[in-house]
Parts: structure tokens; sequence; C-alpha cells
């Protein structure tokens, strides 16, 4: 059954020749519609592409393969249709050396095919991360030992500043840290002398420029927009026809004390702060250590029977809390004058200049021992890229090289999916290879900035987010799509995620305020059998009374039911989910695949953790004892699962 396409979906086929960025949703049609754009420009016009003249770019092996398939299939649909056509003909053979690929594995390709150009031993091998990870640390050891040998003065002040004591694991750990950041970065060993000029504040305008008072101060309007927000809920509270409404006027009040009237700065796409913004933080900061908390007010409920005990009572512990979050920002501020920072910067000034050198000298070190083993990294992989596509020039810039130029004339769009996960060297590498310095725009980027997880990788949302506030809906150069319509999820799931999001989804932590624009919309409509209503649920599980050290094995159950009487609060967890599941399978009507509503399976029932560690133990044995089947997916090696 072909596929119904929105209006939204539509613009994204149809935009042709300029940059295109596509906000797209969880649950958006992201993967259909890509696909469904890559096959009309293949297969449809007055002159369709070749399959292999497009450069598509996902995040991982298995998004690449069910990409490829997913084309594949439909060009033999279409074969089957019109079984003459040479051009469908033609794209059926081309699609098994097509492009859609992981970003390493298009890395790998450049290497492979102009190894020559750099000077790289065409016998290199690429290590997996494992592998990587560990000559990393070993190297690091290795390196830091020959350090102390030597004996360096400046490096043994540094070592001891940053690593007092006899242990020297956090030096260790702050020039691993650095050395990961440094790598995703065009030129690592620039980025490294960078920082060793981040505490070098000798005015006021440099002390408020930097990047470590930027951070804190991010931290510090963090904190307060928590706090504002927390102000907010319970106002809402107050405001509830049986709520405590005579404390309204005491909290507004109290936050107006707290907060101030004006709204909180907001740093932009990058986290940064204009300097008035930065000054405005600064005496915010001075003007919060001098709140005072009034005396909260009493409610009596004799006078007031309408009232609901347990809202007052929430709306008291709520408040409490506020307080002595305040308090525990004013001790944590309480020294973050002008003077006292710019005093505590110039403390830190020589150590972290060494801190910077050691850390160059050890990533020398260690591009060395890779040299000598013949091995390259990820990190490798798109340096090395770089070296074959560009060469730096005197002013920071890169122009293409002639391999770049060639490539340039060959692929006709890139297309690049997960966008909000890409890093700094990344984007660069795919700006080069497209030809928008030539006035001519071919990049096609899809993401959602909500969805991104690999900050931990050293993944930059900020480029989305820089993308996504300069392309209009209507650029006719750069035009940005929004795809918000969710139609994997029930309307009631979309409206609690919208819930929870708009309150913790704020633009000093992700990048984004979660705002009507940016919410989920339910796109699909799911009957619902007459006399049954979907509802979110919150299931708690009483803790008290946990036993941490239980085993499950020392006191089997009495029977297939029951489960022993010393548990641990992760065995009353997974208690409640089961005897959850057990009321919905059979009974609850859901969607099957056919479209046509069906009662609940075990296998239509899917248990999201935030870490499998210690979880998936107990899970397990309270399903088994319990009678439910269950599958769990384990990243642990064969033996140690």
């Amino acid at each position: 059954m072909a596929i119904e396409f929105t209006a939204q979906q539509t613009k994204v086929l149809d935009a042709r020749n300029h940059n295109i960025l596509v906000s797209a949703a969880a649950g958006s049609g992201k993967t259909a519609v890509l696909t469904e754009r890559i096959l009309r420009m293949i297969c449809e016009g007055d002159r369709p592409l070749d399959i292999d003249r497009l450069l598509v770019v996902t995040f991982t092996n298995a998004a690449a393969a069910q990409m490829r398939d997913r084309i594949g299939r439909a060009i033999a649909a279409r074969l089957a249709v019109t079984p003459d056509d040479l051009h469908l003909q033609r794209q059926e053979v081309l699609i098994h050396n097509a492009k859609i690929t992981t970003m390493d594995s298009f890395f790998t390709f450049l290497l492979r095919n102009n190894f020559a150009q750099i000077g790289l031993d065409p016998g290199f091998r690429q290590m997996d991360q494992t592998e990587a990870d560990i000559m990393r640390r070993d190297a690091l050891e290795d390196f830091l030992e020959a350090c102390y040998e030597e004996g360096d003065p400046d490096f043994l002040a540094c070592a001891d500043y940053f690593s007092p004591g006899r242990d020297d694991g956090a030096i260790e750990t702050i020039l691993d840290n650095l050395y990961r950041k440094a790598v995703s970065h065009p030129d690592p060993v620039q980025w490294l002398r960078e920082r060793a000029l981040d505490y070098a504040a000798d005015s006021e305008e440099e002390l408020l420029s930097s990047p470590w008072i930027q951070y804190m101060f991010r931290r510090f309007l963090s904190d307060l927009q928590s706090i504002r927000a927390g102000y907010e809920n319970l106002l809402a509270l107050c405001r509830r026809p049986d709520g405590p409404f005579m404390l309204e006027d005491f909290l507004v009040e109290e936050m107006v004390n707290v907060l101030g009237k004006d709204p909180l700065p907001q740093p932009g796409p990058r986290g940064l702060l204009s300097g008035d913004e930065a000054e405005e933080v600064l005496s915010m900061i001075g003007r919060l250590s001098q709140v005072s908390f009034a005396r909260y007010p009493s409610v009596s409920l004799k006078r007031y029977p309408d009232i609901d005990p347990d809202l007052k009572d929430t709306v008291k512990n709520g408040r409490d809390t506020l307080k002595a979050q305040v308090q525990n920002l004013q001790k944590k501020y309480e020294s973050a004058s002008a003077p006292l920072l710019r005093a505590g910067m110039q403390s830190l000034r020589k150590p972290v200049e060494i801190l910077s050198r050691t850390a160059v000298s050890y990533m020398e070190y260690f591009s060395a021992v890779k040299r000598e083993k013949g091995v390259i990294d990820f990190a490798d992989l798109e340096h090395l890229a770089l070296e074959i596509l560009a060469q730096r020039e005197e002013d920071g810039t890169y122009s293409p090289s002639a391999v770049c130029r060639a490539y340039r004339q060959y692929f006709a769009e890139i297309l690049i999916d997960e966008y909000q996960d890409s890093n700094e060297m990344q984007e660069l590498l795919l700006r080069l290879i497209s030809t928008e310095d030539e006035g001519k725009y071919n990049r096609f980027m899809v993401g959602d900035v909500k969805q991104s997880i690999y900050r931990f990788r050293l993944a930059r949302p900020e480029i989305f987010m820089e993308k996504y506030a300069s392309y209009l809906p209507d650029d006719p150069r750069m035009q940005r799509i929004d795809l918000d319509a969710n139609f994997r999820s029930r309307k009631e799931v979309i409206e609690s995620v919208n819930m929870v999001f708009a309150r913790i989804m704020r633009r000093e932590i992700g990048g984004i305020e979660y705002t009507q624009e940016t919410a989920l919309k339910a796109g699909a409509v799911y009957p619902a059998p007459e006399g049954r209503e979907y509802v979110t649920e919150l299931l708690l599980a009483d803790e008290s009374g946990d036993d941490p050290s239980y085993d499950p094995g020392e006191e089997p159950a009495d029977d297939g039911t029951a489960l022993p009487q010393r548990m641990n609060s992760r065995h009353k967890e997974a208690l409640v989910v089961a005897q959850r599941i057990r009321e919905l399978v059979g009974k609850l009507p859901v969607m099957g695949e056919d479209g046509q509503m069906r009662p609940c399976r075990y296998g239509d029932i899917c248990i999201l953790m935030r870490s499998g560690a210690g979880w998936f133990q107990d899970f397990r044995s309270v399903f088994e004892e319990q009678g439910i089947p269950a599958y769990i997916q384990s990243k642990t090696g064969y033996f140690a699962a």
C-alpha cells in the first residue's frame, strides 16, 4: 500500500538544488521520507541521477544496511512494473557500490583510495574502539612515567596541582579527556594551545568572556531556570480549585525576590553569553547572595475546608525544597565577585599552560606509538581524511585539494542522517566535499537536537542548532523544514511526553527550548475500543524495608507466583512491572501489524532501562518466577552474559 505523505513531508521530497535542514521529531517518518526522496531523485524527472552519484551518510552500519535494503526493494518493485527500463536496471546494479555508509566507512574509503597522497602505509589497520582505548591508556601511562623520570620542575608542579597526594589518577584523567576532545577538532594542537589561554584574564572583559566563567554562568542560569520552574509548578497547584490559593501572592513575591522581574539571559546557540549578558549574570549572583526568606504563612484547614490537605503539604514541601536550593546556590557562588574570580584564574594560569603543553607532547607520543604499530583509530581516520581533502591556509581556513574537487564534481548531493550528532571534524569534511563555497548548495541534513545523545562521544549539537536558527522555511538557498508530527504513538503518550519535556528541557542545557513549536504533535489517529480509555501511568514501588544483600537464589519461592520475603528495590520494581504486564496481556486491545485491533501479547511489551547493570538479572529472575517470558538485549560478551 502506497504511503500518503503529509504536506510537510512532500516539501522534503520535492526540495531540490539548495541546502535543506530537516528537523525531524521522533516518529515523524524520517527514514521513509529520506528513502523516498532518494528514490525520486534516481527514478523520476527528466534527468534522474545514478544512485552512486549520491553520498548518503548514516550514523550506524545497521541504518546504512536498512536504507540500502529499502531502496533496493523499491527499485525491484518498480522494475517489476517496467522491466525494460534500462535506467532502473542500471540502478539495481549500482546500488551495491553506492555510497550509503557511515562516517567512518566513508573516511576509510577515502584512505584506501588515496593513501599515496599523504604517504600512508597501504597496509594500515584500523583498530576497533576497545583496542584503541586500551592502547591509548597504556600509552598515557608510559608517557607519564617518562615525564616523572625526566623530572621537569614545571611538569612536577603541574602534576602536584592537579593530582595532590600520591595518586596521579586525576592528571591522567584530565590528559585523556583533553586528548579526546582535541582530536574532535580540525587542528587539535592549535585547540590545545588555545586552552592554555583559557585562564589568562587580565581585565574584567577578558574574565567574563573566558570559557571557564561562561561555563559557570551557564550552570548558574540553569539552576535559576530550575528554581523558576519549581515556583511556577507550585503556583499552578495554588490556582487549582482545591489548592491553597492564599499562598499565591506570597510565592509570587518570593519568586521575584529570588529571581528578579526580568527574564533570565539566554545563551546563544553555542552557549555563549555576550559581555552585557555576562555582566548581568554577575550582578544576579551578587543580588542572590543578599536574598533572605520571609516566614512561611500558616494555612488553617478549619478556615478553608475546601483546600486539599495533600496539596497544601505538597506546596509547603516544594517551597522548602526551593528555599534549600537557593541557599545552596548562595554558598556555591559566595566567592563569585569579579576580583575573586580573577584571582582564582590567575592562580590556575600557569598550571593550565603547562597542562596544555603536556597534552600536546602526549598527543605526539601516542601518534608515534600508533605509527610504529601500523594502526590508526577513528580520530586518525578523520584527520587523515582532512589531509586528503584539504590544505590549511595561513589564516586557518581550509581550501579543497584536487582530490576533493574531483569528489565535488562526482557527488550530486550529500545526504546526512542524524545530523545532530555530527562533530566539528565531520562537519568540516562533509562541507568540503559539498559545493557550498562555489555557490552551489547541495547538502541535505536531517536530525533532531532533542534526540542528541552522543555528547560523551564529542558530538556537537550546537552545529545543528546554528543552522536551525539561521535556515528559514522559505529561503531559496538554505531552507529549514520541520517534521513535528509523530505517527508512532497515541496522543496520550505524546501529551505525557510533552508535559514532562516542557518542564525539564531548557536552552541552556540542551540548546533548545521546549515550546509549542518544538513539541510533538499527534500525526496519526489510533482507534480505541468503545469503553476503553488509554492513559499514561506512573507505577510506584515502595522501597521501605529494602535488603540490598538479598540474593534471589538464597530463598526459593514457595510457588510459581510468590516472591521471597526479602527483596531489594530492583526486585520490588520488577514485581510491580510484572504484575502490570499480567494485567495487560490478553486484555488490553492494541493495534496489530495488519492494522486491526487484537489483545495484547507479551511480545508487544518493551521495557527500557537507563542502565542494564544489575537490573537485567533482577528483572529476569522476577519474571521467571512470575512465568513471564522475556528476551534481554545485553551488550556484554557471550561468556559474561
